[in-house]
């Protein structure tokens, strides 16, 4: 079994602040499954989202969630399909290309969850 990763595009904000974090909108999720990324030298978010009822601000392995610009997310995707080939290369690349980061503010993020 191996570290599966988890992309979630979402729109930051300063509006609600709960423990030192701010609410986020998120817009998508992509799951990339096992993939050889390391997401590990990004910062921690310092924003939260729900699933259902609970505040999601760490992985399932306990790491914070790690914040990615969309360039920067683009630039590690395809560094990574220059190294192989993978079927979910190509749809999460159309994904956060078709994303016009002027049309929502400059606040658009990627955050990494590991699962």
């Amino acid at each position: 079994m191996g570290y599966e990763s988890k992309l979630y595009i979402i729109q930051k904000s300063d509006v609600v602040k709960e423990d030192n974090k701010y609410w986020c909108e998120v817009i998508a999720t992509f799951n990339l499954c096992k993939v050889n990324i390391d997401f590990s030298k990004y910062p921690s978010t310092d924003s939260y989202f729900y699933e259902g009822n609970e505040m999601i601000v760490e992985d399932c392995y306990g790491d914070t969630l790690k914040e990615l610009t969309i360039q920067e997310a683009i630039t590690e995707i395809e560094n990574a399909a220059a190294r192989d080939d993978y079927r979910r290369w190509n749809p999460i690349l159309g994904l956060l290309k078709g994303f016009n980061e002027k049309e929502w503010g400059n606040d658009l993020r990627v955050l990494h969850y590991g699962h």
